[in-house]
């Protein structure tokens, strides 16, 4: 079974950076290799005062975090922190992401600490043989969910 995932909307992009609000991205003018890429600084301010250091690569391709949600219900959760919309956006990878709460400690760190590059054989993203899975209303249509409560 195969289902393919949608796509955001720009509606659903707005949504998402609504909900997240946060000061636009600032250049530091800072970069530092990391696992072997050149990563340059950003920095942003969310409404509650925290402070993210976000460090993006090109060459790696698009950042696609699971913070939009489940792709088989439709992509139905939290949206995606303005930082992931901005990296995605911007066809760059997060290499480093630190958030300081208001008072400047580190609340969250995530890094990439080693980059393979390697080759896939196509046969991997082959959906030959499968069929699309379609339930109308599940995963994004309305109508019938099992996992909705009343």
């Amino acid at each position: 079974m195969r289902r393919p995932i949608p796509q955001p909307t720009a509606e659903q992009s707005s949504k998402a950076r609504d909900a997240h609000k946060m000061s636009p991205p600032e250049v530091t003018g800072r970069t530092e290799m990391i696992a072997g890429y050149k990563a340059t600084e950003y920095r942003m301010t969310g409404e509650k005062g925290e402070i993210i250091e976000l460090w993006l690569a090109k060459g790696l391709g698009p950042f696609m975090s699971y913070s939009g949600g489940n792709p088989m219900m439709g992509g139905r959760s939290a949206p995606p922190a303005g930082w992931e919309n901005f990296a995605r956006d911007g066809n760059a990878f997060p290499m480093r992401v630190v958030t300081h709460g208001k008072d400047g400690e580190e609340t969250m760190r995530m890094e990439v600490t080693s980059v393979e590059k390697t080759s896939l054989p196509d046969s991997l993203f082959s959906t030959d043989g499968y069929s699309e899975f379609s339930l109308p209303g599940f995963g994004g249509g309305g109508g019938f969910n099992p996992f909705k409560r009343d």
